[in-house]
């Protein structure tokens, strides 16, 4: 994890270019990528904007969906927020955007397990988002979470994927399949594992996949069993 080198001595910060928004107030953006562990005090830490980040984030995500699905009820435009704002999808922007390797954290902090990446970069890209709110107003938050969030993620994907290890088990269910069971590995080092995951039924291996995540691996062995279930029985 690299620490900030003489990131406020430059005009033109590479973490802005990354973020595609220049900040006025650059205070905010230092806080917004200064974790607890790095800060003297509670309040020049990242958590503040945060917590504002995260209703930002979600007021303007539940606006895109509203718009995007007119038609849905609430209780369906509830899930599709969830699978949209979901911590690894988060992750995977992070990442994309190389955004952790900006923050400001003890060398004490765990940063070789994939969880407490996972974590840390939702919490770094809520706040920034927080920052972004308050230095430039919701139209700019706005832009930043279309360009940078909703136009990099596969949202037909996303609505497939939801659920799906819950659509299988019941597609299994309604043809009297009652033995469902999921098989996941792992390998490679703790900061680099690869999963790959093994459905079952009936005992049969009916389909599998891999993903950095054990997560996105059973959801891609999900999807191909359901898949050639839905084939068995066309």
């Amino acid at each position: 994890m690299t620490i900030l080198k003489n990131i406020f001595k430059n005009p033109s910060f590479e973490i802005e270019a990354k973020l595609g928004y220049v900040f006025k107030n650059k205070k905010l953006l230092k806080l917004a990528i200064t974790h607890k562990s790095a800060a003297s005090r509670r309040d020049e830490s990242y958590e503040r904007l945060e917590f504002l980040g995260d209703s930002v984030l979600q007021l303007i995500i539940t606006e895109f969906i509203y718009k995007r699905f007119p038609t849905k009820t609430e209780g369906e435009l509830t899930k599709y927020r969830s699978a949209i704002v979901n911590k690894y999808n988060l992750y995977i922007i992070c990442k994309k955007l190389s955004l952790i390797n900006y923050l400001m954290v003890n060398h004490n902090v765990d940063l070789e397990k994939e969880s407490t990446l996972v974590n840390l970069s939702n919490s770094l890209l809520e706040a920034i988002i927080g920052a972004i709110y308050i230095d430039g107003g919701f139209k700019k938050v706005r832009e930043f979470i279309n360009k940078k969030i909703i136009q990099n993620i596969d949202l037909d994907d996303i609505l497939d994927s939801f659920n799906i290890k819950g659509k299988l088990i019941e597609i299994c269910h309604q043809r009297g399949i009652k033995k469902v069971k999921f098989r996941t590995i792992s390998k490679g080092p703790d900061h680099d594992k690869t999963f790959k995951s093994v459905v079952y039924i009936n005992n049969k291996e009916i389909g599998t996949g891999t993903g950095k995540t054990k997560k996105f691996a059973e959801e891609n062995a999900a999807k191909m069993a359901f898949k050639e279930i839905k084939k068995l029985s066309d």
